[in-house]
């Protein structure tokens, strides 16, 4: 009984161990308190988000009392990063103005003076891993109005990180109102679909392209229909074969989404890089699939596994293949006809020989 505790706990600490490396929590407790910096523990953090204290009538600035910290993503978890400051000193002086970092830079910290109003912040401290450019992958407007007037954490969604943060109507602490989180650019593109996937027709990647993962708007409960799948993440194939001419096939699904519980797959192979809907609303509306590879590559994968995406597409945001290198090659439907429904993507690696 106690080896299988002790290899109980040393699991646990491991994994504590593995998560800790990727996200931290910065203390500001008593370094927001008064005029300086506060900043994540490490150059190679940025920020996601924000914890603050319970609102009082005052509201001051210091009852932020944490940052949420997080390296990039691989493979630039511990790329040195190039700093610079946003200079702010009048930026939010005013009501309903932004405070951003320059394009394709992420907050690391804030800089306040002595008085303890929004208008006090007065920098950011603004960094990005020295490889990346100057520009950002995806971005979104976040609404924090509701969960910053209370004691709490408000974050960007997973793999998003902080640019900067919108001042609403008033000078106090809760009238932070909005984030703008965006992703660090990793060489893929988003595609548009919010208005051709809300009608009959294809929707897909640009050519020599394929979709690593799926961006999705708020549910909707009970009418979450499929027109609120509004972007893929849309990746080439691994250098050197970048630019290599696809090969594509129509998948045939038009009664394989008809069933609940049930895989809609690419041939063996091949790779998703759009979709076919029909007339109608929901999952069983999307009748093929385009299914692409370069056309140097075998009709075979060098493997694949299954990313369980079931709570995570629950809610708006990016789901997607989570290991390097790999596309999708299907999804699967659980057991509903409404988007949330798609529950798991099978994730295949091309066969490069």
């Amino acid at each position: 009984m106690t080896k299988i505790y002790l290899l109980i706990s040393l699991v646990i600490l491991l994994f504590v161990n593995v998560c800790w490396c990727q996200c931290r929590w910065a203390n500001w407790r008593s370094s927001f308190d008064r005029a300086g910096w506060s900043k994540c523990g490490s150059t190679t953090e940025y920020l996601t988000g924000f914890y603050r204290n319970s609102r009082s009538a005052s509201d001051p600035i210091h009852l932020l009392d944490e940052g949420n910290c997080c390296n990039a993503p691989a493979p630039n978890q511990n790329r040195a990063s190039t700093c610079q400051n946003a200079n702010w000193w009048k930026q939010l002086d005013r009501n309903k103005e932004w405070a951003f970092c320059p394009t394709g830079y992420f907050l690391q910290g804030l800089y306040r003076t002595s008085n303890h109003n929004i208008h006090n912040i007065e920098e950011g401290r603004c960094c990005k891993p020295n490889n990346l450019p100057n520009s950002y992958l995806h971005c979104y407007t976040h609404d924090v109005s509701k969960s910053f007037d209370n004691k709490g954490w408000s974050k960007c969604d997973s793999q998003y990180y902080m640019r900067g943060f919108y001042r609403g109507g008033c000078d106090k602490l809760h009238c932070i109102e909005l984030f703008q989180c965006c992703m660090m650019y990793d060489g893929c593109k988003f595609a548009n679909w919010w208005k051709s996937f809300d009608r009959k027709g294809w929707t897909q990647c640009d050519s020599e392209q394929y979709i690593t993962g799926l961006w999705r708007n708020i549910n909707l409960g009970l009418r979450d229909q499929i027109y609120l799948l509004e972007e893929a993440k849309c990746c080439s194939a691994p250098a050197p074969f970048q630019n290599v001419q696809s090969t594509c096939r129509e998948a045939n699904w038009w009664s394989v989404l008809d069933k609940t519980n049930t895989w809609a797959v690419c041939p063996l192979g091949y790779f998703l890089r759009g979709f076919y809907r029909n007339d109608g609303a929901w999952l069983h509306h999307i009748e093929m699939g385009k299914c692409c590879k370069p056309n140097i590559f075998p009709d075979r994968y060098e493997n694949c596994y299954t990313e369980n995406i079931r709570i995570l597409f629950d809610k708006r945001g990016l789901s997607q293949c989570k290991r390097q290198g790999y596309y999708l090659a299907g999804i699967y439907k659980g057991g509903c006809d409404k988007l949330f429904c798609i529950e798991s993507f099978k994730c295949c690696r091309m066969n490069i020989g």
